[in-house]
């Protein structure tokens, strides 16, 4: 991969993030730390290769860390703060949204009981259940992903 092909899937890492409502910098930093070497690079790297001021990078790595996507990583004989991809953060990140399914289906369940103490028309109750029953799948099926993602994990350097 030529190196302007590089800056463009950290571009577009950016660009992805922003797109979800998150700083743009945060994805170019996830982006960067995906594919940069050495795998582990100083605040002042990022700030140099994404072109950005090192209090930007202070900021989203800040974002990025408390997000459990990176880590801090000493580095022997260096000085200044180095990151990496926190290993396993992806797979942590589907966790996450496995609770947070969870917690919205209970919250939508909260929601069609205080509808159906109301005694309203059914009609009523079309969107609340359709949007129940699509965080109910994905409650149900997101730990079957998981589980067959960390089987398939475990092959990936046997190929």
């Amino acid at each position: 991969m030529t190196e302007n092909k590089l800056q463009d899937f950290v571009a577009h890492s950016g660009l992805l993030f922003e797109g979800n409502g998150l700083p743009g910098v945060a994805g170019r930093i996830l982006g960067h730390l995906l594919v940069c070497e050495p795998a582990m690079q100083s605040s002042a790297d990022l700030a140099r290769a994404l072109e950005t001021t090192s209090g930007s990078i202070s900021t989203n790595t800040r974002m990025l860390l408390q997000g459990e996507l990176i880590e801090k990583v000493p580095v022997p004989g260096k000085r200044g703060t180095f990151f990496q991809i926190l290993p396993g953060a992806h797979t942590k990140q589907l966790t996450s949204w496995q609770t947070q399914t969870r917690l919205f289906r209970e919250l939508l369940d909260e929601g069609i009981a205080v509808l159906e103490g109301m005694q309203v028309p059914e009609e009523r109750f079309e969107r609340i259940r359709e949007a129940r029953a699509l965080y109910a799948f994905f409650e149900r099926e997101l730990p079957l992903l998981l589980m067959r993602w960390e089987q398939e994990r475990a092959t990936l350097g046997e190929s």
